[in-house]
């Protein structure tokens, strides 16, 4: 681990919009300066992102990266189909042939009217669309090595 400078943590050490992660270490005789952050040798180091010691994620994917929308957009359709058919694990017993044919009709409606809904559950197309594929590739049994 390092001893970080001012100048490395400006970003995050800043006492006037209250963004310090360690506001309470703030030295009153030096404004806008954390203890954390000047560079004094052996002065409690702030780890380096790739520092596995604190916590062991290397190699490991970044879910954060994956954009929200996507995530609420299945959960509502899978809470549609699960108030629908009754059982939230049902969806594995349909053929991956269904569900690529699915995939492709909401598709296809999507690319006919980007705006539009599926008829029955009222939800757009293209959150149907999404569902499918994550089904895809759940039953297709790609893996990460997670």
């Amino acid at each position: 681990m390092k001893d970080y400078k001012m100048s490395e943590l400006a970003a995050i050490c800043d006492e006037d919009d209250n963004d310090c992660l360690n506001c309470q270490l703030h030295d009153p005789e030096q404004p806008r300066s954390c203890l954390l952050t000047l560079d004094v040798p052996g002065r409690w180091p702030i780890p380096q992102a790739d520092d596995q010691s604190a916590k062991a994620d290397a190699g490991k994917l970044p879910l954060t990266l994956v954009p929200r929308e996507i995530i609420r957009a299945i959960a509502a359709i899978r809470q549609y189909g699960t108030e629908k058919y009754g059982d939230p694990e049902n969806w594995r017993k349909v053929s991956k042939e269904r569900y690529r044919d699915a995939a492709f009709r909401h598709f296809l409606s999507y690319l006919d009217d980007p705006d539009g809904v599926d008829k029955e559950s009222g939800l757009p197309h293209l959150w149907h669309l999404a569902c499918n594929i994550a089904f895809l590739c759940e039953l297709e049994g790609y893996s990460n090595g997670d």
